[in-house]
């Protein structure tokens, strides 16, 4: 049943302060131990002097204690301890409501002769807190007593009262208990200071487009969050493919899908979208099966994808709240060229997460990029990204350097293109064989050439090694392989040879021949 409660409180259900007003005192009396009895209530009939000397010790001491008797208790409190919580966390939004509004208030009545609100002076930038003249205390009197007002109004819990109760199951000896009621208490006596720090990142929406981004997020979410971790039919395949491809639409402007949207992408984060996505992508799914079992869940996966790119694109603080997530996304057992081309836009441009990037973190990018070779050479495109920033045109010298190793510890997967016969590297070059291989070996090439930017004296010896100066003449004097094929051999010659040294001498230059 309180299990229950948390997902009625959780979904929205409880939406009025009212009802959540009514749903309190029975809640609390449940968290209440000092009423708490050993044994059945109609055992206390008979009232007699051992059974009240028996209830006086249990409540005094007894019930604190680790027992088999005491787990079913302890179970139901620490439950009804989180649906309390929360209920704490909806008091929080409450009051972060009343105070957005109060705000708005403010500011649309200023500059209004007739009437000034009180908070009105805390709009502008002149506005010094520190001020002791008898005006600016004045100012502050009418400013703290607005907000007490709002404070006490939102209040769905007597804080004496309830600290009492929290303070109580604080007393149990079961660790659980213990860190949630800490917990509780941390929440209970930081609401106010949380309410501020959350109104700083709130959002006011102002135009009618983003207001029905909004509405529409709200509808949809719950549908996505519920079939989230549920093995889908057929229909409910259909539906949240549909729900993904409607939020992917809100995260570019229109008829531009290479533009982002900024607005609605911090909307959509917002309403905790990212959580919801990464529980979708964590299902574990047997790639030996997808084409029965698991069919549907193939374009779901790849939908998710889509979405995941979609909102990191060009969106740097997203970017940073799914880095963390890295290992859980790398994961991902099926659509991995899609799941490369999602990583790759949560590192475009942000300096800040390829420096935290692990070594072992390189390295599984590495591993993929070797065991799925040209079924996803995209991986190489990630390993691009994280080794430059194209933005800042800034090379990641930390990074340059495990991109080279672990591709030299793989290097008869990660390279295996560079191993083939010069016959069959032809035929991939000139598009005789299957697209990837070419792609792949592109990438490769280009990946190399990056890793060789800024003058790197070992990884241009690694580079010469691997790929002798007369086998890209030889691509690039071939009329029948395309041009724009070979641009990412024009680049690698140039970091490799003709910008590896300060004489033509030392990079062999002098021996080339010319015509």
């Amino acid at each position: 049943v309180l299990r229950l409660l948390q997902y009625l409180v959780k979904f929205g259900y409880y939406m009025d302060v009212e009802d959540v007003r009514k749903l309190l005192p029975p809640l609390l009396s449940l968290l209440d131990g000092q009423h708490d009895l050993p044994f059945p209530k109609d055992k206390l009939k008979a009232n007699s002097k051992e059974t009240q000397k028996a209830v006086q010790s249990y409540r005094h001491s007894g019930r604190f204690e680790v027992s088999e008797e005491a787990e079913a208790i302890v179970s139901a409190k620490f439950q009804a301890m989180k649906a309390l919580d929360l209920l704490l966390t909806f008091q929080r939004n409450l009051r972060l409501k009343v105070f957005v509004t109060m705000f708005k208030q403010a500011e649309q009545g200023a500059n209004k002769k007739k009437i000034q609100n009180a908070l009105e002076p805390l709009l502008y930038d002149t506005y010094n807190p520190a001020r002791q003249k008898k005006k600016a205390l004045q100012q502050q009197k009418a400013v703290l007593k607005e907000l007490r007002e709002m404070f006490n109004g939102s209040a769905i819990l007597d804080i004496e009262s309830t600290t009492s109760i929290i303070m109580d199951l604080s007393r149990y000896k079961y660790e659980e208990m213990v860190v949630k009621s800490l917990d509780i208490l941390n929440k209970l006596y930081s609401s106010q200071m949380d309410m501020f720090t959350l109104a700083k990142r709130a959002q006011i929406l102002l135009t009618h487009d983003s207001a029905y981004v909004h509405r529409e997020i709200q509808r949809i979410l719950p549908t996505l969050r519920r079939l989230a971790r549920s093995k889908l039919n057929d229909q409910q395949v259909a539906l949240i493919t549909e729900v993904l491809e409607q939020l992917c639409e809100f995260c570019h402007l229109p008829k531009t899908l290479d533009e982002p949207h900024p607005m609605n992408q911090d909307i959509m984060i917002s309403h905790g979208i990212l959580d919801i996505l990464l529980e979708i992508l964590s299902q574990e799914i047997d790639s030996r099966l997808l084409s029965e079992q698991y069919k549907g869940m193939e374009t779901v996966f790849k939908k998710t994808l889509s979405l995941l790119s979609l909102l990191s694109r060009e969106n740097q603080e997203v970017q940073n709240q799914i880095f963390p997530s890295l290992d859980r996304l790398l994961d991902v057992s099926i659509v991995r060229s899609e799941l490369a081309m999602a990583l790759k836009e949560v590192f475009t441009d942000n300096q800040k997460v390829c420096l935290q990037v692990q070594p072992r973190q390189i390295q599984r990018i590495v591993m993929l990029a070797a065991d799925c070779q040209h079924t996803a050479p995209e991986f190489l495109v990630l390993l691009k990204t994280l080794v430059k920033v194209e933005g800042l045109e800034l090379t990641i010298k930390r990074n340059q350097a495990l991109v080279m190793k672990y591709l030299m510890q793989t290097f008869k997967k990660s390279a295996y293109v560079l191993d083939l016969p010069e016959e069959e590297r032809e035929q991939i070059l000139t598009n005789q064989t299957d697209s990837g291989h070419l792609t792949y070996f592109i990438n490769l090439v280009d990946l190399l050439a990056t890793c060789a930017e800024g003058e790197n004296k070992f990884i241009e010896s690694l580079c010469q090694t691997i790929l002798p100066s007369d086998e890209i003449l030889c691509v690039l004097n071939n009329s029948q392989i395309d041009s724009n094929l070979k641009r990412p051999f024009i680049k690698f010659f140039f970091w490799v040879y003709m910008k590896a040294s300060n004489s033509l001498v030392e990079s062999g230059g002098s021996d080339l021949q010319h015509d």
